[in-house]
């Protein structure tokens, strides 16, 4: 099947799940004629021909080797003459002077940008264009976000800004119908504009050849589709600042190729068109369209230029957006349920870290293939949404902690926690904890927090005592020079349970003069093998090397061998001048050997190699070289190994850029088979050196073996009913290249460019100048096949939707805190399903019916179990949104489309027939399940479905 036709159904899928939020202040007050756009505003076509679609468009990165104020205003010009306003500026005046002339424009950011900076006499032309179907959203997110990087929450909310703004001020012409991905790393480029001069008096009067050769290439293309239509896409990374021109010679091009049906007798119609009126002739051609299942990765563009590496790239950033996106879905439900209104400020500052989450979404941000002054602009933006956001939890907690009147103490937050550095735990003697339980129901999470001093008592919220350690930070922790300034030497330890939507208080004191808490250091015994566990897992270390060498889960009486290193794969440092000099670089993993190269000579038994064996927690210390160690943790109470790895600076002394993976290693028969998530989400089975729908030449058995992994990665034995897990923290790229075994990437340092355009090596530099040292956690558990889904699913979820922690330094014993303050809260009046997630809660003012005098929300409910993935949990599963929260009462819901910027009931979408496996089915479609009649308020969902609803409110 042709590609074209391929992507356009497979991006009607993803345009199905963008959603959108509220977004206030954009509205326009003015009106117009009734709207024309849609289907009949399409230009003719003309039957029996080959119809050439002509889309004039420009893609406009939201930063890449500029940053995004740096693309809007034009600034900068001597990296890349990029100029958007002056693009935006110069394409309406062309479109109202015929109105024949269409443009489609995607990346919502920089038009919100523009939109505000226009007078009502220009809106309102721009919402003409609009309601006649001349100026067509394409996609409608924030950005043209990445495919191989991103985690579907992200995904959802950064379309959701952008949709909800071109709603807000263009209502239904502004909804786009189609998306367009074309530029994230795998999707078809555009073809090249042909253009000609018009005058055949000049000496280079070019019109019968340019005219020949373009009807050549129409031909040529009409032969590999299925119907008389086809599209050209005209234009490239942000064209049309010069409209003029553009359409000057485009006009040109369809005139003169048009006159060819009475000159020649030709069959070629060219057309101004766009991807919705394209797609809309072909689904009336009534064909039956193959579908394709399995994902368009890896990418490459020659037998040695495989796409890969941009999965790993920036390691730091990829973990930093994961994590600031994780928070932006605690402010969120923070804010809705305190019900805090616009004199809190609330809407500005999430707004602030909307924006920088959703431009952190765009493929040349979370990817890791921007310069580095992008990179640090990205950080930047994603900061100050933070610092933003943090005094809307102090308002939230300022409305939800008061028993009275007596206001309470504004919150402290550390951001640095995963360094070990925290300036409200480590200069006070006293201080409060706390944590905000952002899952639907209770979640139990283990905190650790710099301290100054050895022996600490810690309350819980209803008064209780809460057992605590102190473990000595990491000799690697001390070399990441990001923690210049800290004073904690050691952590404390404790566990939290915390209720759904809700939030518990923790007071901690330091105990001067008492005994210390710091389970004492232990050395390898030699010859000796050693083993920490709890009542669920063991790991087994060899005497000799002090490596893993063994794994069990003890209540299913399994065990593997599993060995773990750390490794590099030297970059192929070519010149880029032909396809066997291609470097490694920021988008490109092109390894310069087939076998990674072990970093030292292993976790040999010394000084650095050592346990330590707590109540709460069993660290292993290993080193494997100074610039690449590791400690293996096993918490009571849990099924998971956590494996906190710190990598860099990566050596560069031998001039050979590197590419660090950690390898996992077992005796596991797996035939070439491994799974990997996509998006953080479902899972896709892989086969190495293997493509479900073509033949494969393998030209680079490493990197066309990488597959991106958002969330998880595994390995099954099918023989004996035994499945190994590993959760990650961010996206990397990971691969199984031997039977048994699996790897990720966790960090690249590299010295070459790869010429896909960013110009700049990936050499990443810390607050010393030095390589960056980047610090990470895999998560790793063994199980049955049957059972390791529950597994998988519940720390997934907890690790993406992780508590959120923030700190009050009073001085105030628990007794006088609990008469001013709740110390123990919940949102819920009883936790969701096991298999059900909060993916939304918000304030929101909706696409549906209209407002009640209290502003209704957002609410989007997630069965996040795969169909037959358990036996139980798979189930579909109905929940009853009736007193179900405690600040409010839902009185009645409306269910919209994913994108939420529709009410279900108003959905039409184009019917399709497709082939699937030999059967015909004619619905192609979203068939979202109707509320029940006798039960409006009890919601239904069946395996990985996600549902969508405006809910109206009554207050207690």
């Amino acid at each position: 099947m042709e590609v074209c036709r391929l992507l356009v159904l497979v991006l009607l899928f993803l345009q199905q799940i963008c959603m959108t939020v509220s977004r206030p202040g954009y509205s326009s007050d003015f009106t117009i004629d009734a709207p024309t756009c849609g289907y009949e505003s399409c230009n003719p076509v003309k039957d029996g021909m080959i119809n050439v679609h002509i889309v004039p468009h420009t893609h406009d990165d939201v930063g890449w080797l500029k940053t995004v104020d740096q693309y809007f205003y034009g600034d900068h010009n001597d990296i890349q003459t990029a100029g958007v306003q002056y693009i935006l500026d110069s394409v309406i005046p062309e479109l109202q002077k015929d109105p024949t002339r269409r443009f489609i424009y995607v990346e919502i950011a920089f038009f919100a940008r523009w939109w505000r900076e226009q007078d009502d006499s220009m809106r309102h032309v721009v919402k003409g264009l609009v309601n006649e179907g001349r100026l067509e959203f394409i996609l409608g997110g924030w950005c043209m976000n990445d495919e191989a990087s991103t985690h579907y929450n992200a995904i959802i909310d950064q379309h959701a800004l952008g949709l909800e703004f071109l709603r807000t001020n263009f209502g239904e012409c502004g909804r786009p119908r189609i998306a367009w991905q074309v530029d994230p790393f795998g999707h078809s480029r555009e073809q090249a504009s042909l253009f000609a001069q018009d005058d055949e008096r000049l000496h280079d009067y070019n019109v019968p050849d340019r005219v020949a050769a373009f009807l050549k290439a129409v031909h040529d293309q009409a032969k590999h589709y299925q119907t008389d239509h086809i599209i050209m896409t005209m234009g490239s990374d942000f064209q049309y600042s010069n409209a003029h021109t553009w359409f000057k010679n485009l006009d040109k091009l369809l005139r003169y190729v048009n006159e060819q049906q009475t000159a020649n007798n030709s069959n070629v119609n060219v057309l101004y068109s766009t991807p919705s009126c394209y797609t809309y002739q072909l689904n009336k051609a009534d064909k039956t369209w193959t579908t394709k299942e399995d994902d368009f990765f890896p990418y490459g563009d020659s037998p040695h230029a495989y796409w890969t590496g941009y999965f790993s790239s920036r390691a730091a950033l990829k973990n930093y957006v994961r994590r600031t996106n994780n928070f932006l879905q605690v402010v969120k439900q923070m804010d809705a349920l305190a019900q805090l209104e616009d004199t809190d400020n609330s809407t500005y500052n999430i707004e602030i870290l909307k924006e920088a989450v959703g431009v952190a979404q765009h493929h040349d941000a979370v990817s890791g293939t921007e310069k580095q002054a992008v990179a640090y602009d990205y950080a930047e933006r994603l900061a100050n949404g933070v610092n933003e956001c943090q005094k809307v939890v102090n308002d939230a907690y300022g409305k939800l902690l008061p028993l009275g009147t007596v206001k309470p103490p504004g919150q402290g937050f550390c951001t640095l926690l995963n360094i070990s550095v925290c300036t409200a735990t480590e200069s006070q003697k006293e201080f409060q904890v706390l944590v905000y339980n952002p899952i639907g129901r209770s979640v139990t999470y283990n905190v650790r927090l710099p301290v100054v001093g050895s022996a600490f008592s810690v309350t819980g919220p209803s008064g209780e005592a809460i057992v605590s350690e102190v473990y000595p930070i990491s000799e690697d922790t001390f070399r990441i020079p990001e923690r210049k300034g800290a004073l904690a030497a050691n952590e404390l330890v404790f566990f939290v349970t915390v209720p759904a939507l809700g939030f518990n208080t923790y007071f901690v004191s330091l105990n001067s003069g008492a005994e210390s808490q710091v389970p004492p250091r232990k050395s390898f015994t030699v010859g000796a093998d050693t083993t920490i566990g709890n009542q669920y897992i063991s790991l087994t270390f060899d005497g000799i090397s002090g490596q893993l060498k063994s794994m069990r889960n003890l209540k299913k009486n399994l065990d593997i061998s599993l060995g773990q290193s750390f490794m590099f794969y030297p970059g192929y440092a070519g010149n880029n001048s032909g396809d066997v000099n291609q470097a490694s670089g920021a988008y490109i993993f092109r390894p310069n050997a087939t076998s990674a190269t072990n970093i030292g000579s292993g976790a040999q038994l010394s000084s650095s190699n050592y346990i330590r064996e707590g109540r709460l927690v069993q660290e292993v210390y290993q080193q494997f070289a100074p610039w690449a160690t590791q400690v293996i943790r096993v918490y009571e109470n849990e099924q998971y190994a956590e494996f906190q790895w710190t990598i860099g600076p990566i050596s560069i002394d031998d001039k050979i850029g590197k590419e660090v993976i950690t390898r996992y290693t077992t005796n596991l028969a797996t035939q070439g088979r491994f799974f990997t998530d996509a998006n953080g989400r479902e899972v896709l089975e892989r086969q190495r050196n293997h493509r479900d729908t073509w033949d494969l030449n393998v030209t680079e058995p490493v990197s066309q073996n990488y597959y991106p992994v958002n969330s998880r990665i595994y390995l099954q034995d099918t023989s004996r009913n035994v499945q190994f897990t590993v959760l990650n923290d961010r996206s990397e790229g990971g691969s199984s290249l031997g039977d048994g075994s699996l790897e990720l990437m966790l960090h690249r340092r590299l010295l070459k460019d790869d010429a896909r355009g960013v110009g700049e090596p990936l050499n990443e530099t810390g607050a010393d100048g030095k390589g960056l040292i980047v610090r990470g956690y895999n998560y790793v558990f063994l199980d049955t096949i049957a059972d390791s889904a529950r597994l998988h699913r519940d720390l997934g979820e907890r690790l993406f939707m992780a508590p959120s922690m923030s700190f009050t330094n009073v001085q105030m014993k628990y007794a006088d805190w609990s008469k001013n303050f709740r110390t123990n809260w919940s949102g819920l009046k009883r936790e969701l399903p096991a298999n059900v997630h909060l993916l939304t809660l918000e304030q929101y003012a909706g696409s549906g019916p209209a407002p009640s005098p209290m502003q209704p929300y957002l609410l989007r409910l997630e069965h996040f179990y795969e169909k037959e993935e358990d036996a139980a949990l798979s189930a579909p599963v109905t929940v009853s949104l009736k007193d179900l929260f405690v600040p409010f009462d839902i009185e009645a819901v409306t269910e919209l489309t994913l994108g939420s910027n529709l009410p279900l009931s108003q959905l039409n979408r184009l019917q399709w027939k497709t082939t699937d496996s030999g059967h015909t089915d004619t619905t192609l479609r979203f068939k979202p399940v109707s509320l029940s009649e006798a039960a409006p308020l009890d919601i239904t969902l069946n395996p990985m479905e996600i549902r969508t609803f405006q809910v109206k409110l009554t207050q207690h």
